[in-house]
């Protein structure tokens, strides 16, 4: 009966779980099996696969491309054949042959630099990819500092050192119970229970000053200071990384970052972004931001690219970021990267 009234009465989202705390207490993807998602007038279902990737999983005989972002990445409210990674699997399928590359999409849900890192840190050997691809979007230095993945090393000030959180021990616990998954997807009132339980759960936990927001002061110069000096550290280590093991790191953004904004905010991932072109360009990482495409757009036509009250790609924004990424840059740099002269070659900022 209690069911039937929430179902009539007060009828709830029937999203499912499909985020997991890694042994280091990385927020994750599930790695296995699928997981319905119900907003924003939409209701898709997400598949995944070994390790904590969405859709297809590895291809040991294709050209692995390991893709990292957040949730625009991941494809939010979007079907497993409308995000812009999948769209990036089409495009590389007509022009190269089909599979001949292979997209892995790790792309996360609140992630920032520091989460892309610590994934390949932790799955970058087991995945074994030749090229790590970074889609940049709007909060990542932002979500890096807030989240404290990495801290400064006492000892190194130049080294980030890794901190391992083991997350909610609940949250493994609940999602072990048996038909757990199957239930949040069918019952209204289970979900309703669920929502009530993380509401009272948020709002008796004492704030923490490390997750407010950069505030506008006049401190905001030192402030910028550890914006670019945390934004530039994680992308130097990932580089090291993937150059320790004859791996190529492209970073690309997703095309919101607003050039009109850069240099007046006090937000760090703008104010790393103010000097990102020439810091790749010095680094040798290959970068392109497709954002001077997107915001020559009218406003009318880049509002159709956004769901409404979320602003996450629709699936015209989606193929948008695919479209534009492609053309801007990686048709050009995957065809030289499959030229047999080009594997033993080191990339260049170019």
């Amino acid at each position: 009966m209690a069911e039937l009234a929430v179902r009539f009465v007060h009828p709830q989202p029937l999203s499912g779980s499909w985020r997991v705390l890694t042994d280091k207490g990385l927020m994750a993807n599930k790695s296995g099996g699928s997981a319905r998602h119900d907003g924003n007038g939409r209701s898709v279902r997400y598949s995944f696969s070994h390790p904590h990737l969405r859709g297809k999983g590895l291809d040991p005989e294709a050209t692995q491309v390991l893709v990292v972002g957040d949730s625009f990445t991941f494809g939010w409210l979007l079907s497993d054949e409308e995000h812009f990674v999948h769209l990036l699997q089409k495009m590389a399928d007509t022009q190269f042959g089909a599979d001949r590359v292979r997209f892995l999409n790790a792309g996360t849900g609140g992630w920032g630099t520091a989460h892309y890192l610590a994934f390949v840190e932790d799955f970058g050997e087991l995945i074994s990819p030749e090229i790590v691809l970074v889609f940049l979007n709007t909060d990542d230095i932002g979500r890096s500092i807030t989240g404290d993945l990495y801290r400064f090393s006492d000892n190194n000030p130049d080294e980030l050192v890794r901190r391992i959180r083991r997350g909610s021990p609940i949250k493994r616990w609940v999602n072990r119970i048996p038909g757990y998954q199957f239930l949040l997807e069918h019952s209204h009132l289970l979900q309703l229970a669920r929502r009530k339980w993380l509401a009272l759960r948020s709002a008796s936990r004492t704030p923490d000053p490390r997750q407010a927001p950069i505030p506008d002061s006049p401190e905001i110069d030192g402030r910028a200071r550890e914006a670019v000096r945390m934004g530039n550290s994680l992308f130097l280590q990932l580089n090291r990384w993937c150059n320790e093991r004859g791996i190529r790191l492209w970073v690309v953004t997703t095309g919101r970052h607003d050039p009109d904004g850069r240099e007046l905010s006090k937000e760090p991932t703008r104010i790393f972004m103010a000097q990102a072109e020439q810091f790749f360009s010095r680094s040798g990482i290959p970068y392109c931001d497709i954002s001077p495409s997107f915001f020559a757009l009218p406003e009318v036509e880049r509002s159709a690219f956004s769901m409404e009250g979320d602003g996450h790609p629709t699936p015209a924004g989606a193929a948008f970021i695919a479209r534009e990424t492609w053309n801007q840059f990686l048709s050009d740099k995957i065809a030289d990267f499959l030229q047999p002269s080009a594997r033993g070659r080191n990339d260049t900022g170019s």
